[in-house]
C-alpha cells in the first residue's frame, strides 16, 4: 500500500490507515443510491448542527471575553486617572467610557 499513496514521502502505517479508510469511505459513498445517501446525510445532520452551534458559541464567547477584558482595562485606567485628578471629559475621551460609569467610580 505505501507505493499507492499520492505522496510517497509519507510512509508510516498511520498515514496508510487514514488513506485506506478514506478510499473505502469514498467507494462506499460512490456506491450509494439516492435514498441511502439522503438517509446518511439526515443521520449526520444533528451532529453537524451541534458542531456548528458549538463553534458559533465558542467564537461568540471569545469575542465577549475580549470585550470584557477591554472594558475592565478601561475601568482601571479611568480609576487611575480619577486618582490623578483628570477631568471627566478627558477620561471619557481616553477610555471611551460614558460619564455615568466614570462618576460611579
Amino acid at each position: 500500500m505505501p507505493n499507492d499513496l499520492p505522496n510517497p514521502s509519507i510512509n508510516n502505517s498511520h498515514a496508510n490507515d487514514i488513506y485506506e479508510n478514506a478510499v473505502l469511505k469514498l467507494n462506499e459513498l460512490a456506491a450509494m443510491d439516492y435514498e441511502s445517501e439522503y438517509a446518511r446525510a439526515m443521520t449526520l445532520k444533528p451532529h453537524r448542527d451541534f458542531i456548528n452551534a458549538m463553534d458559533t458559541a465558542e467564537k461568540e464567547g471569545i469575542e465577549i471575553g475580549i470585550d470584557k477584558r477591554e472594558h475592565k482595562k478601561s475601568l482601571e485606567i479611568a480609576k487611575t486617572m480619577l486618582a490623578k485628578n483628570f477631568d471627566i471629559q478627558t477620561i471619557m475621551e481616553i477610555t471611551g467610557l460614558p460619564e455615568n460609569i466614570i462618576t460611579t467610580l
